[in-house]
């Protein structure tokens, strides 16, 4: 639709091309079954998404969010980068079983929400099921975290792939 065209921001197409899928769903490989879990740092509006999918003819995206104990679902932070992940993931594998997003808020206690985020993903007591995949976009780099922090966060990685969850950065 020309709104999303206008927009300034991805259609489908150029997501596909981008990733290179188109020959993945071109043999029907279109995340059948497959549940994602990804890293966000607001709660959005889920209504857009089924604009976004009506726009372009997709299926509405089956989206949850949930949060981390305690955290307040009031920020200012822009929502724009968990809208991106989930239009990006419904583009790519438009038949994904469920997209859970899970709100990991920064302050100055926890600055770093990658470990806070695979913690959360890896509890089948948050989630139900453990994704299949995780689809990790944070904006902090390794290099930033303390050593304590990278200890933690590659156990969990190693966890993760023993579970068989697949992590995708």
């Amino acid at each position: 639709c020309q709104a999303g065209v206008d927009s300034g921001s991805f259609t489908p197409n150029q997501i596909d091309t981008a990733y290179g899928t188109d020959e993945l769903n071109a043999r029907g490989l279109e995340g059948q079954g497959v549940r994602v879990a990804i890293l966000s740092s607001a709660f959005v509006d889920e209504s857009a998404f089924a604009t976004w999918a009506g726009c372009f003819g997709l299926p509405t995206p089956r989206f949850e969010q949930t949060a981390m104990p305690g955290a307040s679902t009031d920020t200012s932070t822009d929502p724009d980068e968990t809208y991106l992940d989930v239009e990006a993931l419904a583009a790519v594998a438009p038949e994904l079983r469920r997209i859970t997003a899970i709100f990991v808020p920064l302050d100055d206690s926890f600055v770093n929400s990658f470990p806070l985020f695979l913690y959360g993903a890896l509890d089948r007591g948050r989630l139900g099921r453990l994704p299949d995949v995780l689809s990790i976009s944070d904006a902090v780099c390794e290099s930033l975290f303390s050593p304590d922090e990278l200890r933690l966060s590659d156990r969990l990685l190693r966890r993760a792939a023993a579970l068989g969850t697949i992590a995708l950065a």
